[in-house]
């Protein structure tokens, strides 16, 4: 059924941009008599076939969107049943091609494991299950990771209604992956979810903190810091953000 489903996918895909590869020609031996043909007068051979060999794979993929794009237009303009069917014949031409290519590439993709995207990304529910719980896991291994070496700073007004709601987040969050938050409170007002917040004492107007609530990782030894969520935000889109960051991070080590 995949593979079914695959093909189809791959023939629309191409329908309009696959071009065909033109016949090799019967051997000149083999076609109609036409006299001494070691005397053949290359100025009388058909010009459409001179001119189909020197196509580039680019060129006949044109002409051919081209003459069926011609048809089309004949059609809709002038509606005889010999022009509906010319233009047929033309999608036929290229759907025939596009299932053929799609065919052949299913061929090397069961030749050549290493080329499906399926393997990496799958699609079956099951299989996509796994998928996620897999990637699910990497991630949490990459914010433990960087819960290790980072610490967590919370700044909040607690008479903003989103540093209330993302308070709960923040608690949450970092419990799950056992990091160390500091919290800093901006203003008067403080939240229950975090007791022991400290005042702000000009940190957050240092480390250019402009919105409320924010969320940011910063690493000790060097005082860098990783902003992580600027307003009210979900527990997952913070886990995604870290993972991007974390992977960047790896590559800039590299």
């Amino acid at each position: 059924m995949f593979l079914c489903k695959g093909l189809v996918k791959i023939s629309i895909m191409l329908f309009w941009v696959l071009g065909y590869s033109s016949n090799v020609y019967a051997s000149f031996y083999k076609q109609s008599a036409r006299g001494w043909h070691w005397y053949e007068d290359v100025s009388k051979t058909p010009k459409d076939k001179v001119t189909e060999n020197t196509l580039s794979p680019t060129e006949q993929v044109q002409a051919l969107r081209k003459d069926a794009e011609e048809k089309l237009h004949a059609a809709l303009m002038k509606p005889t049943q010999a022009n509906i069917i010319a233009y047929i014949k033309a999608q036929e031409k290229i759907g025939d091609r596009s299932e053929f290519f799609a065919k052949q590439w299913q061929r090397v993709i069961m030749t050549h494991p290493e080329l499906d995207y399926s393997l990496k990304h799958p699609h079956s529910q099951n299989a996509l299950h796994i998928y996620r719980a897999q990637m699910s896991e990497n991630k949490r291994i990459k914010i433990k990771q960087l819960a290790e070496t980072h610490g967590l700073l919370f700044f909040f007004r607690g008479d903003c209604k989103y540093c209330q709601g993302f308070a709960g987040v923040v608690k949450n969050f970092a419990q799950k992956y056992n990091w160390a938050v500091l919290a800093v409170q901006i203003g008067n007002v403080g939240l229950p979810e975090f007791p022991q917040a400290q005042l702000d004492n000009g940190i957050a107007s240092n480390m250019g903190i402009t919105h409320v609530p924010a969320l940011i990782a910063v690493d000790p030894r060097n005082n860098k810091i990783l902003p992580l969520a600027y307003g009210y935000t979900s527990e997952d889109e913070i886990e995604n953000r870290v993972n991007l960051l974390v992977e960047h991070l790896g590559k800039e080590v590299k």
